[in-house]
């Protein structure tokens, strides 16, 4: 009688797992033709009016996805993003001398994909976490030791982040530096010349950052009297749907000064913020804040003169359409028979910090 329950409990196991195999495989299935279809759509849209470059890019992304291997994860503001990752053999022109791992991403709202990025992997991690590509957009940690570079889908290098140890260690933002003509001179009616520099910011963790510029190279647009006649890869193309104003999403740890004692001035308490933020060029200011995250508040050890520091509340707001933000940071000075309260304000606004 013990036999045949079981044989009956195992039997209904069995079944149980099959069934629960059969719902993953029709699952996965579904995330695989959503994912062609998605990437087929708006890959087409990016061809319209493009020349052999931009044609020859898009046939290879197209050849290279992996669609059996999609995945979709969900970002903080609530759009999906779609990763696919693309065959070992594609290459692009950024450090086309490595051996990388490439995933095409495309950004979901609620009308639908409405843009595109690669995104390059260099680490000895070769299976990423779930949730990973997720994180890096999001200007979050990740526990893979690596460098993830941004680009748009011809090329152009948008920004490369790098981790170790579960943490950023450093952050790298293509930026333009005044336009000029090939002589050299300030931009003529004709042609226009634009020198390109990646200027990365080192993290230490006593708290002190080092910045450094490497230039990337120049690119010139000739205008004709209809317009823009000739743009070259990298970062250009020769016509088609190319976003010449790509939107990325940056975060920095703010550090700032709550309170310094009038009678002990080594007794400080410092505050440090997390403040994201969207760059696209074509917006107000160059972007807005999105969002700000309280890392933690720092004060002085017990043993001077016998207070410490114990904060109690800290608030933030964003206002002005992302360009302005507050941080309000409520907490004691403890020691005292009656604590201290501590209140401090710190006012941000998106063209100091970004």
């Amino acid at each position: 009688m013990q036999r045949k329950i079981f044989l009956f409990l195992l039997a209904c196991c069995a079944m149980f797992l099959t069934n629960c195999s059969k719902s993953d495989l029709n699952l996965n299935r579904q995330l695989e033709v959503q994912s062609k279809q998605k990437a087929e759509d708006w890959l087409e849209t990016k061809g319209v009016g493009a020349g052999p470059l931009r044609l020859g890019r898009i046939s290879a992304i197209k050849e290279s996805l992996i669609f059996e291997k999609a995945s979709v994860e969900k970002l903080e503001d609530g759009e999906s993003l779609y990763i696919i990752p693309l065959s070992s053999s594609f290459k692009m022109i950024n450090k086309s001398d490595k051996v990388l791992d490439h995933y095409l991403l495309l950004f979901e709202n609620s009308k639908g994909v409405y843009k595109g990025n690669i995104m390059q992997v260099e680490s000895s991690t070769k299976s990423l976490p779930r949730g990973t590509l997720g994180k890096v957009w999001d200007c979050n940690d990740v526990n893979v030791d690596g460098t993830f570079s941004l680009l748009t889908i011809f090329d152009k290098l948008l920004y490369e982040v790098k981790f170790a140890g579960g943490k950023k260690v450093s952050f790298g933002e293509v930026k333009s530096k005044g336009n000029r003509d090939q002589s050299g001179e300030v931009s003529t009616q004709n042609t226009s010349c634009t020198d390109w520099y990646l200027v990365t910011t080192t993290f230490y963790d006593d708290g002190t950052t080092t910045t450094t510029e490497q230039y990337l190279g120049t690119t010139c647009t000739t205008l004709c009297p209809n317009g823009v006649c000739n743009e070259g890869l990298p970062g250009g193309g020769d016509g088609g749907g190319e976003d010449p104003d790509p939107e990325i999403q940056v975060s920095t740890d703010y550090t700032w000064k709550v309170y310094e004692d009038s009678i002990l001035p080594e007794w400080r308490v410092y505050s440090t913020d997390k403040i994201k933020a969207k760059k696209r060029a074509s917006l107000p200011n160059g972007g807005h804040f999105t969002s700000i995250e309280h890392v933690r508040t720092v004060g002085p050890k017990s043993d001077i003169n016998y207070y410490w520091w114990k904060v109690l509340n800290v608030y933030s707001a964003i206002e002005n359409n992302g360009q302005d933000g507050g941080i309000l940071v409520l907490g004691y000075q403890m020691g005292h028979i009656f604590p201290k309260e501590i209140l401090k304000e710190e006012e941000i606004i998106f063209t100091e910090i970004f």
